[in-house]
């Protein structure tokens, strides 16, 4: 109505909207979200941004800042939840770095980008960024970080008024090239070799196809990239061409996301690997190509396995009796900080992609179906997950109920387990100069009930094209070339990135570079994939409730059949008449 009587005649706007803790509702595209919704930070960014466009039509002389409210120790009723605190906090280092740890010159201004907001654990106001477009003197290149020292431009004053949040405080890496029709602008790798072997290869296309390519750096926190990526593309901002995505994004982003089925011929799609390829097909449509891949493993200690006489366990009934059958002789011996197996089981992602595992692997079905519906087997499920409930205090330590991948990796790593379910990444570091554990380490598929198939969880990235794009065809060009034989073969040998393109798990010099690639491949052939392709933007929902039941029933909480039983009802309820898209 504002914008109808009074365009252009107010000042300042104060706002304070309402942020969803469990306590007060909060309504999202006529949708309540819930506490447990594990995007609704950028919900709300997202509501905001909306809101904030209004406001800016009312105000007369943009562009504007709203002012920075004290900051304070204690924590407002209002403020975010434990749960959220990961997301909401910005990168604890917003410039992402180079190799060397130096800022990596230019900072872009994303165009579209109107403004943003964020809220920080001590009580933020609202920042508004420019509403401008960037001006030469905003992508000139800069001798230090924006994000400190003086700024060279109001529209820098500003981004350094916003505390320098991820959102609105890109680097980018851009090099010279020749005359180019056109610039694509690629988000992939943030820091490190990933980031220099994004660049290698992209400047190898720009030098073939006479375009040019500005890489810009995104967080690495994956919620807060997703978070960013939403908050662009619900905007529909063309600042970014290319991004690199996680394995259960193609769903929640599908509608932002080009078709590339019409870029890129049946014969190079049908060269990766199938799974992969069904998971980045949503609706019909290629939204996505394979990057680099992940699958959970089996790790163990070789050495422990031949002192005790002990088979590579086949089913999870066998792997409980070896790791006690160990941990009880090593503790015997005076090794008291021991433990059989470890895996990843804080109420987080993470345990979805284990629980999947343990009941898929021992006949309980899949969390959801290919058509939709939900797939859990009660009886089946509830003794996969009674089995894991037995663990945790015999063979797993009370505190794996608070790992994650990099706390499993720690146990292990140091000696302190025989069995530990994780990523590949985990090979290269356990068996690295200097690990308690280098050269005693062996890796297996995970274990299956008799007749079942031993599965592992699809973890990895994929490249898009945004819908927003001006240049759809040109950057298809580029993420066909990223993704090529020859690419992933080169990010295989320099880095252990594991191919989409099963040929290359028998290519002998990257056999010769990752020699446990002759088991990963045999696991992914039968890889699970999480059902985000099915459930659309409600993923991040359906994971919750299921990681949630499951953490209840390993800490003793809930007995398996009711958190089963708690959680069909849930997922019929969120799916309503059928899963968002």
């Amino acid at each position: 109505m504002l914008n109808d009587t009074h365009a252009g005649k107010v000042d300042v706007i104060y706002s304070d909207p309402p942020y969803n803790t469990g306590r007060n509702d909060f309504i999202y595209n006529d949708r309540h979200v819930d506490r447990d919704d594990a995007y609704r930070h950028s919900k709300w960014l997202s509501f905001m941004h909306k809101r904030l466009n209004l406001f800016g039509r009312l105000i007369d002389r943009p562009p504007f800042l709203a002012r920075k409210l004290r900051a304070s120790q204690t924590r407002p009723a209002n403020e975010v939840d434990d749960g959220e605190e990961s997301q909401a906090h910005p990168h604890p280092d917003p410039l992402p770095r180079g190799p060397q740890g130096e800022g990596d010159g230019i900072a872009t201004p994303l165009p579209g980008l109107a403004m943003t907001v964020h809220k920080m654990r001590y009580n933020i106001g609202l920042v508004i960024a420019r509403r401008a477009k960037p001006t030469k003197q905003s992508t000139d290149r800069l001798s230090m970080p924006v994000c400190s020292g003086p700024a060279k431009t109001i529209g820098m004053r500003l981004l350094q008024g916003a505390a320098c949040v991820a959102a609105l405080c890109l680097v980018g890496v851009a090099w010279a090239g020749p005359a180019a029709a056109v610039e694509i602008a690629l988000a992939c790798g943030a820091v490190g070799q990933e980031l220099a072997l994004c660049r290698e290869a992209a400047e190898a296309w720009s030098e073939r196809s006479g375009n040019s390519v500005r890489i810009i750096a995104t967080p690495n926190d994956s919620d807060q990239r997703l978070a960013l990526f939403q908050q662009l593309l619900a905007a529909r901002s063309d600042a970014i061409d290319v991004m690199q995505i996680d394995v259960v994004w193609p769903g929640i982003l599908a509608r932002h996301l080009v078709d590339l089925s019409p870029y890129v011929p049946a014969a190079e799609r049908a060269g990766h690997l199938p799974v992969v390829i069904a998971n980045n097909t949503v609706a019909g449509r290629l939204v996505a190509l394979p990057w680099f891949v992940d699958v959970g493993l089996l790790y163990y200690r070789r050495d422990l396995l031949e002192k005790y006489h002990r088979p590579v366990p086949q089913t999870w009934t066998e792997l409980s009796e070896t790791a006690q059958a160990i941990q009880d002789g090593e503790r015997a011996g005076g090794n008291t900080r021991l433990w059989g197996f470890v895996f990843q089981a804080r109420a987080y992602e993470g345990l979805t992609c284990n629980a999947m595992e343990w009941i898929a692997s021992q006949g309980g079905g899949r969390l959801v179906e290919d058509d939709g519906s939900t797939g859990l087997h009660r009886r089946e499920a509830a003794q996969a997950l009674e089995l894991a409930r037995g663990w945790v205090g015999t063979i797993a330590p009370e505190g794996v109920l608070t790992y994650m991948e990099d706390e499993t990796r720690g146990v292990f790593q140091t000696g302190q387990a025989v069995f530990m379910r994780n990523w590949p990444y985990v090979w290269a570091l356990a068996n690295a100069p200097g690990s308690a554990i280098a050269g005693k380490v062996g890796l297996a598929e995970l274990p299956a009930a008799p007749g079942e198939a031993h599965t592992g969880v699809l973890g990895g990235a994929q490249l898009a094209v945004s819908a927003y794009s001006k240049h759809p065809e040109i950057a298809a060009d580029l993420v066909r070339a990223l993704t090529s034989a020859e690419v992933q073969k080169r990010r295989a040998i320099a880095a252990g990135f594991n191919p989409t393109r099963p040929a290359l798990y028998s290519d002998p010099e990257v056999l010769a570079a990752n020699p446990h690639y002759a088991t990963l491949a045999i696991v992914l052939d039968h890889a699970l994939a999480r059902p985000s392709r099915v459930t659309g933007i409600a993923y991040n929902r359906v994971s919750s409730a299921f990681w949630n039941a499951v953490h209840d029933v390993l800490s003793g909480r809930e007995d398996a059949n009711a958190a089963l039983a708690e959680l069909e009802e849930r997922l019929a309820r969120i799916r309503g008449e059928g899963w968002a898209q």
